[in-house]
């Protein structure tokens, strides 16, 4: 098992599990406890997993959360005005 890097359009990188019969599988890169689960691959597989890293950090994601929710709000109060 090898893990390959191959670049997004974005300008980042993903990261695949390539098992011995050709297989890709997708590593995922959004996890809140991303290291927990770096150290799992790693002592599971023996891989090094030191470049691996999140695709983009957690907190954009729950940023974009917040901003969402506070716009549905917004609306709602505009709709019932």
């Amino acid at each position: 098992m090898l893990i390959k890097s191959l670049p997004t359009s974005q300008g980042s990188k993903v990261y695949y599990f390539n098992i011995r019969n050709g297989d890709y599988f997708l590593i995922p890169q959004r996890l809140e406890n991303f290291e927990k689960f770096l150290l799992i691959i790693r002592k599971n597989t023996k891989l090094n997993v030191d470049e691996i890293s999140y695709l983009s950090p957690l907190w954009t994601y729950k940023l974009l959360t917040l901003i969402s929710v506070s716009m549905i709000i917004g609306e709602l109060f505009a709709f019932t005005s």
